[in-house]
Order: structure tokens, then C-alpha cells, then sequence
């Protein structure tokens, strides 16, 4: 059993060491910021990020099944437990929200490849919440190998708030690390901010993908038009998004127009979410952390 983590922890490292450094982010206020290479670490848009503002970036798309299955498999891993699986497992029950005869392809839609770009749904507000700080942990671990500051390692639990504590592995932080990034839920008013700069539609291949099946509707993939430089993909739509404030959702989605915020009861076939980050700088002299 032991053996099988330690492959799957080869896998999901080097498959997390190729994301973030080939994935940077991009800036949409203009040009980018030039950092001095002496610096450990510092501030750039992270992997599958934009910036839209001096310290605040947003994901370009909703996040889809496959990153989903990659987080699922570093919980079960880092737990070394099957049992784990459950707390993070999609829940592919909501299809029968629709209709009964839906069961069968709720389990389609999540485990096969053919929809691994799409968006994941059935997901909690919780669950949504426990991605976005895995997401920080395993970029600031890799922002550290990537630089030389830590080693590599598939046995690693990694953690950013035991590192800042000293805690990870004896590693001293004051030495390593000056900023750190956090991702994490955007509020409603965040949420309603960064719509104002989306100019993004529903994107023409919506209808040919959706004739691929036997039903009227879908979700389509996450990035649908990969020309689409510095954009944001379906705020608009596709699916309606959680935001920090649990219960409430915003933006239509391929199953209903709705564009202003409503309230929700759980997970739901039509319900995804997107994280924003922000940079978090240290200053070890006065032990302080700002944004």
C-alpha cells in the first residue's frame, strides 16, 4: 500500500513541477513588474492566474476535473488512507437532481478523461475552501524547490503555515522565503469587480460540443478558445461559481440565466468555483506579514 502513494507521489510532483513553471500567470494593468533575481521569491502572477490588480490575481477559468482529481489523489496520498477519498470525492449524485436516468453519467462526467477539462461541480462550499489552501501549500512548496530553497521530495506534507512556524523539516523561513502566495474564495464584491472586466461569451464550440451528447445541455470545457489571450473564461456562464460567503452563488450557468447573486443549499450539477490570490510579503525583522 505504502508503495502505491510513493508512485502516485512521483507522479503528482512532477506533474506540479512542469504546472508551475511553465504556467506562469499574466497582467492585464499594464506591463509587468521586473523583480531582482537576489530575491528568494517574489511577487508575479501565479500558475493559471491573471492580474488585475496591483496584488490581487484570479484564476482564467473555472476549476475543472482534472485539477480536482489531482488534488484528491495528493489528500489520499498525503493521508496514506482510501478513507480520506470520500471528504474530497466529487459528489456525482447531482446529476440525478436533473433527472433519475442521469446516474449512470454522473460518474462519467468526473472520472473519464474526455471531461477532465471541464468544470468540476458537486462540490461544497467547504470542499472548495480545503482546494484553495492546498493550492497555496503546493505552490509555495514548488516556488521553493523551483528556486533551490527545499528539496524535492514525494513523502513531503508540506504545509505553508508549519514552514513559517519553523516547523516543516527544521527548515528556517527568516532564511528562505520573504513572500508567500495565499489563494482562496473571491467575496461577492470581488466577484462583481472582476466581471466588470470579463469580455468573455460563451464561446462558439458550446453548441458543436453539446451535439456530442444525448442531451440539450452541458457544461463546456474550461478554456474553449485557447487564442483568447488575457481572458478571463465564463464569468458570464457555463457554471455559476461559489464566492466566500457560503450559501451564495453568482453568475448564470449552462442550466439557468441567472446573472445577479442567489442562494444555494449544496452541491449542484450547475455549480463550480474559481479561486484569487494574493502575495503575502514577510518582514522578519518586525515578524510582521502584509499584503
Amino acid at each position: 500500500m505504502k508503495s502505491r502513494y510513493r508512485y502516485t507521489g512521483y507522479l503528482f510532483l512532477l506533474f506540479s513541477v512542469i504546472s508551475i513553471l511553465s504556467c506562469g500567470g499574466r497582467s492585464r494593468i499594464g506591463k509587468e513588474k521586473t523583480y531582482k533575481e537576489s530575491e528568494y521569491i517574489y511577487p508575479f502572477p501565479p500558475p493559471n492566474c491573471i492580474q488585475i490588480d496591483d496584488n490581487f490575481y484570479v484564476d482564467e477559468t473555472e476549476v475543472s476535473n482534472l485539477v480536482w482529481k489531482e488534488y484528491s489523489y495528493d489528500i489520499v496520498r498525503q493521508a496514506q488512507s482510501d478513507k480520506k477519498w470520500k471528504e474530497v470525492i466529487a459528489d456525482t449524485s447531482v446529476w440525478t437532481k436533473l433527472d433519475s436516468s442521469l446516474t449512470q453519467f454522473g460518474g462519467i462526467y468526473f472520472r473519464s478523461p474526455m471531461f477532465d477539462p471541464y468544470p468540476v461541480i458537486g462540490i461544497t462550499h467547504q470542499q472548495a475552501i480545503d482546494f484553495c489552501k492546498w493550492r497555496s501549500d503546493v505552490v509555495n512548496e514548488m516556488l521553493l524547490i523551483s528556486k533551490g530553497l527545499l528539496d524535492p521530495s514525494t513523502d513531503s506534507n508540506f504545509t505553508t503555515e508549519e514552514f513559517l512556524k519553523g516547523a516543516y523539516k527544521t527548515k528556517k523561513p527568516r532564511n528562505l522565503m520573504v513572500a508567500y502566495v495565499t489563494f482562496r474564495l473571491p467575496t461577492i464584491n470581488e466577484f462583481r469587480e472582476i466581471a466588470k472586466l470579463d469580455i468573455a461569451q460563451r464561446d462558439k464550440c458550446s453548441q458543436k460540443e453539446e451535439r456530442q451528447f444525448n442531451f440539450d445541455l452541458l457544461p463546456i470545457r474550461t478554456i474553449c478558445d485557447e487564442h483568447n489571450e488575457f481572458q478571463l473564461f465564463h464569468i458570464h456562464d457555463n457554471v455559476s461559481e461559489m464566492v466566500a460567503e457560503e450559501g451564495v452563488f453568482v453568475g448564470a450557468s449552462w442550466f439557468q440565466n441567472k446573472t445577479s447573486l442567489a442562494k444555494y443549499q449544496g452541491p449542484e450539477p450547475w455549480l463550480g468555483f474559481r479561486c484569487v490570490a494574493e502575495w503575502q510579503t514577510i518582514n522578519w525583522k518586525s515578524r510582521k506579514i502584509r499584503k
